[in-house]
């Protein structure tokens, strides 16, 4: 599998993450950070963190969020990484 499969989804991903989050439907874990990135700046997270899990069709998935990318996510509606008003 090359690179460009493996990220391919990534867009269509977080803004979907974003948009359960902001409906409800998924709700994240708050927790101490322990030395991950958030799956939506990519930066460093420190302090808290929220981890959120999915159910897939064998599995369930993770992502962790930092505190502001999280919040965020529950107030604003998100398409292809822009804010919509």
């Amino acid at each position: 599998m090359n690179k460009l499969e493996i990220g391919c989804k990534y867009i269509e991903t977080r803004d979907l993450l974003r948009e359960e989050i902001r409906a409800g439907t998924l709700e994240g874990l708050e927790l101490l950070a322990v030395n991950h990135a958030c799956y939506c700046c990519v930066r460093r997270i420190e302090g808290v963190m929220y981890v959120v899990e999915r159910k897939g069709e064998n599995s369930v998935e993770c992502y962790f969020f930092d505190t502001k990318c999280y919040e965020d996510a529950k107030v604003f509606e998100y398409r292809e990484g822009m804010v919509v008003q």
